[in-house]
């Protein structure tokens, strides 16, 4: 198809976009060099070339290659400026911090978070936004500038976890702040901020009175849609929206700018404003409304791609997609250089590159004086190479749906077509309620509005309800297979094809998706009648097991509670093929461990909860902690007795004991998993210095596999050497005493096999 044919513009700005890419992960040093290279390469070539007058594709490459040279040149004053390096020197320590607050993202019980414009660090003037957390209560309003003491933090130790690491960075965080009192708190003005906080609180004000307008049957949806407002949103439609594939209509992007000013343009049209004038007021209109919502990378990608179109009709030209693309992702990164860590803002390129690059084969000819029967074809036509368009765009995103998400729901182009009918009755809808707040038709239209997005919401959990609408992409070999299938259909898109040939640039598509299919299909087949277990060591601290059967994961968590651990073991069970969770099971309390929950059950679908009977009173208030968050998210909760055993997968219990000594708060743990024909026990650390000492001797004596983890107080004595195995037993040795030389092999049977750290095994579950 030759993309790149008479595209020069296009493939400048392509080169430039791919560098920006490169650069984000190269270090200072290498940016430098690279960029300086590439930078005096490309002047230099094409100083030659205008000189020799040569044709117009050397002189392309020439730009492009001083495009690369400058996208280096960006990163490196980007993310390694003086400012940066400054920062990175005091990770960890206490600083002076003088900056704006620019939003308020999030507060519950004593935690508030907000986004902070820095001016100065420490009196060094030092500019990016960071993640303010302040553990108590807080009035802080965007617009305040303030002075306060706080511990810097990286943005992973900010965020608790690595994936919202990442989508804070796409958001232009640097790193995060941690108030410990707000004694340390000085505002020194209450009107800072300047038009951007003005445009927020306006944003604000308008989402509130929209929810107010639609109640809590529209689930937040209006507000959301028309202002890129997700405040309101329920986890529930968040996760919902996630499963079915669909969470990029939660995102204002080319569709919702289509619909809203396709619909005022023809608003203009009916009232015989001018043409020029329709799209003088259509382009200032784009760009106010792009103000308002923040700036959001999708909806800038749309509103340049829309202006391009709106300049070319003003020059009475036509405006090429593929090179407004382009250009709006050069602005886009050249603006906000933090949008290179956006999975968001690549997976909108790509599939829009997508959409575009396929665009004529899907393209469907009018017919003048069509019978009745050749339209209905006609549009039949349409439905099904809409559903086609809806499965290319996903496929020209789907490695970095593996890479960053891990899941796709099978049913995207479906749900998408079934809601995007909806979704232009919103944006239609929701804006004349505000419009017309004073009016009688005012709620009259937030009701229709409320049905509308309750319908939406209703339609995407019944649809995210059955196991298969999703599919784990963990499985090792899918990344490179999706890789692979879009850098051959991306070749055979920039090559020169006959037109009659252009059909064959989707077979790699075609065939990505069924080495995909076949691959997990063999997976969830070898699978069925094994329980896939896991040992996990996420930190120091932490122990989890992780067990699968078919796409039900089960998580054991012996962890400190932290959100990290249980990100770790969600990415485990994603990679074993489940994509739903039959349980989770607590095998003590910390405190961090209800906030983990609620992160958890937000996110994943989790059909039960099981935690163990408080054994203490900050333990009881823990427990009652959980029960909150769980009923809030609906998930059933069982509180079980030590030694109890719960049954997983039909086909095989998990019983856990607890014990303590004298000097640790960490409790002492004892984990049994036994199916038909196989037992695999964990011993926790110290566990032969407490009062499970004998409960665990006879539990390893039975074992197939035994786990000596490290979760609880350092061992002190040596242990292993009075211990009976199994003839065959496989012991997996992790304990903190193992490092210091306190297991003793001496013995294992001659037939045992032993391993360090982490590791995976199976257990025949009949």
């Amino acid at each position: 198809m030759n993309l790149c044919h008479n595209r020069p513009l296009f493939s400048v700005c392509a080169a430039y976009v791919a560098a920006m890419a490169v650069g984000s992960v190269l270090t200072a040093r290498w940016l430098g060099i690279f960029g300086g290279l590439l930078f005096v390469v490309g002047l230099l070539t094409g100083t030659v070339l205008l000189y020799r007058k040569k044709k117009r594709t050397a002189l392309s490459a020439a730009a492009i290659l001083l495009a690369c040279g400058l996208a280096f040149f960006t990163c490196l004053g980007a993310f390694h400026g003086e400012s940066t390096r400054h920062m990175d020197a005091r990770m960890g320590q206490a600083v002076t911090v003088v900056g704006t607050v620019t939003d308020c993202r999030g507060a519950g019980g004593f935690m508030t978070s907000y986004a902070l414009d820095v001016e100065a660090l420490d009196g060094v003037p030092t500019e990016g936004r960071f993640l303010l957390t302040c553990p108590y209560v807080s009035d802080l309003q965007p617009g305040y500038r303030v002075s306060l003491d706080a511990t810097l933090l990286t943005l992973d130790e900010a965020a608790g976890d690595g994936f919202d690491a990442a989508t804070l960075r796409g958001d232009g965080y640097v790193a995060g702040l941690l108030s410990e009192s707000e004694d340390g708190v000085t505002i020194l003005a209450e009107d800072a901020g300047g038009m951007a906080v003005a445009l927020g609180q306006c944003r604000r004000k308008l989402a509130a009175r929209l929810e107010h307008l639609c109640g809590d049957m529209a689930a937040g949806l209006p507000s959301a849609l028309l202002l890129g407002d997700r405040a309101a949103l329920t986890d529930e439609v968040r996760r919902d929206f996630a499963r079915t594939g669909v969470s990029h209509i939660l995102s204002i992007s080319g569709m919702h700018m289509t619909l809203l000013f396709g619909i005022l343009g023809g608003l203009l049209r009916l009232l015989r404003f001018p043409k020029r004038l329709r799209v003088i007021l259509l382009g200032v209109g784009a760009l106010g409304y792009l103000a308002l919502i923040g700036f959001l990378p999708s909806a800038t990608r749309a509103v340049v791609m829309l202006g391009m179109v709106y300049l070319a009709t003003l020059w009475s030209g036509r405006a090429d997609p593929l090179t407004s693309l382009g250009v709006a992702g050069v602005l886009i990164l050249t603006i906000s250089p933090c949008a290179v860590y956006d999975v968001g803002f690549w997976m909108s390129m790509t599939a829009t590159l997508g959409l575009v690059a396929y665009a004529p084969l899907f393209r469907v000819e009018a017919e003048v004086d069509a019978s009745v029967g050749k339209r209905l074809r006609r549009q039949g036509k349409k439905m099904v190479y809409g559903l086609l368009v809806g499965v290319v765009a996903m496929s020209c995103s789907l490695f970095l749906v593996a890479m960053a998400i891990g899941e796709v729901g099978i049913l995207s182009p479906v749900v998408t077509l079934l809601l995007t009918p909806a979704t232009a009755l919103l944006l239609v809808a929701s804006p004349l309620a505000l419009l017309l707040i004073g009016t009688p038709l005012s709620p009259l239209l937030g009701e229709l509005c409320a049905l509308v997005a309750s319908w939406m919401a209703e339609a995407t959990g019944l649809l995210a309800e059955p196991a298969w609408v999703v599919v784990s992409l963990r499985h090792p070999a899918v990344w490179p297979v999706t890789v692979g299938m879009v850098a051959v259909a991306g070749l055979l898109l920039v090559v020169r094809l006959p037109k009659r040939f252009w059909w064959t640039t989707v077979t790699p598509l075609l065939a990505g998706w069924m080495i995909i299919g076949i691959l997990l299909g063999v997976h969830a087949v070898r699978d069925t009648d094994s329980l896939h277990t896991t040992y996990l060591q996420p930190s120091s601290q932490a122990d989890m097991l992780v067990m699968v059967n078919g796409r039900d994961g089960v998580i054991c968590d012996a962890s400190n509670g932290s959100l990290t651990a249980m990100s770790a073991a969600v990415r485990e069970a994603e990679a074993s093929g489940a994509t739903e969770f039959a349980a989770i099971l607590l095998t003590h309390y910390h405190g961090a461990t209800s906030g983990t929950l609620s992160r958890m059950l937000a996110r994943e679908r989790v059909r039960a909860l099981w935690i163990p009977v408080p054994t203490s009173p900050d333990d009881y208030y823990r427990m009652l902690s959980c029960l909150e968050v769980a009923n809030a998210a609906e998930v059933p909760v069982t509180v079980y007795a030590p030694g109890e055993p719960l049954r997983i997968f039909e086909e095989a219990t998990v019983t856990v004991e607890s014990a303590m000594i004298e000097r640790s708060a960490q409790p002492i743990l004892l984990l049994s998993v036994v199916t038909a024909s196989e037992r695999l026990v964990y011993c926790g650390a110290a566990i032969f210095e407490s009062s499970l000492a004998n409960a665990a001797q006879a539990a390893v004596g039975k074992a197939d596999t035994v786990v000596f983890g490290h979760h609880g107080p350092l061992t002190k004595a040596s242990f292993g050497k009075d211990l009976a195995y199994t003839d065959h037993v496989a012991v997996i040795l992790s304990g903190k005493g193992a490092e210091a030389g306190y297991f003793d092999p001496a013995a294992l049977p001659p037939d045992a096999s032993m391993w360090y750290g982490q590791r995976r095994l199976r257990l025949a579950l009949t």
